[in-house]
């Protein structure tokens, strides 16, 4: 159809509402605020005290980088998407918003895998070798090459496209719907779900059976040792659950959008989809803000950190006056 002979048809687009659009800002902006002050001094503390600098801390240093990236980057293509129906990111932002998500999501869950498997092991074989520091960046740029490999076919099969009307220039973001649906798929199943569900048995394993390993492992070492690895553990067991409730929302509307897509239901997608796949990024961001917290709150060292740093100073000074 040669769309020049016709005006736009406006009536297939909703306009939304200037009390939505601030209502969305204001719910962002904590977060984002928060989420980029919360990861930058954790990076900063890691970086600046060589006490922290253990490879399981540089292993959480490189989740923050990505969490930071998160956070910095896709809120606001995610907010103009919403904002302007008319795609207004051009043939790069049609592209990168769904890379930066895959990638984003493969690189967490491939660095909290590894930093789950070298803690645990650090609880139930404790005479196995540990992870050094080369080790540890090695397989944090491992993770990274990874979630960037994985999240490549985006870039392939995301289209940006425009098609000039009688009295307008439509501009929309499309993909192949043919190859990307059954890529999710295999994607969030094998390199999300599976090692989560992997982790999550080997917590409960471990918290189960939790006071036999103590006692097994207080004959070797001493039970500061014990204490620590096993104040470990638990955080990572509220990051790993933390992260399932989180994400578990987006990838159940990725299956549900391919669902819709297919069955044509438009009105759907328009509505109750797009106020969901609002609330589904905002938990994304709200976990990219919320780790540094439970690291912080659970481990001494980044507390006595954190207490030499210039924020808690000012915070303290504020305090004060």
């Amino acid at each position: 159809m040669d769309a020049s002979m016709f005006d736009f048809p406006n009536k297939i687009w909703t306009v939304r509402p200037l009390w939505e659009v601030v209502v969305e800002i204001i719910l962002y902006m904590p977060i984002l605020i928060g989420g980029v002050i919360s990861n930058v001094t954790l990076l900063t503390m890691i970086v600046k005290y060589k006490r922290l600098q253990s490879p399981t801390n540089i292993l959480i240093a490189s989740m923050a980088g990505v969490d930071l990236v998160n956070l910095i980057l896709c809120p606001w293509m995610l907010s103009v998407h919403h904002f302007y129906q008319n795609y207004v990111l051009g043939a790069v932002g049609c592209k990168m918003e769904a890379f930066l998500s895959a990638s984003l999501l493969i690189t967490g869950v491939m660095l909290l895998s590894i930093v789950s498997y070298d803690r645990l092991t650090a609880i139930v074989l404790p005479r196995e070798k540990r992870l050094t520091k080369r080790g540890a960046y090695h397989l944090a740029i491992l993770s990274i090459v990874i979630g960037i490999a994985f999240g490549t076919p985006f870039l392939v099969f995301k289209y940006y496209k425009e098609r000039q009307w009688k009295n307008f220039l439509e501009k929309y973001c499309t993909e192949d719907v043919q190859i990307l649906p059954i890529y999710w798929h295999v994607l969030l199943s094998t390199l999300v779900w599976l090692p989560m569900t992997v982790m999550i048995s080997c917590y409960t394993a471990i918290f189960c059976k939790l006071d036999k390993y103590q006692k097994e492992i207080l004959r070797r070492e001493h039970p500061m040792s014990v204490n620590y690895k096993t104040r470990v553990a638990r955080t990572l067991f509220v990051i790993v659950i933390s992260f399932i409730v989180c994400r578990l929302p987006f990838t159940v509307l990725v299956f549900w959008r391919f669902q819709l897509v297919k069955e044509t239901r438009q009105d759907s997608i328009t509505s109750t989809y797009q106020m969901l796949w609002f609330v589904s990024h905002y938990l994304i961001y709200l976990n990219c803000a919320i780790n540094p917290m439970i690291y912080g709150f659970n481990n001494e060292n980044y507390k006595r950190a954190f207490g030499e740093t210039q924020l808690y100073k000012w915070l303290s000074g504020k305090r004060s006056s």
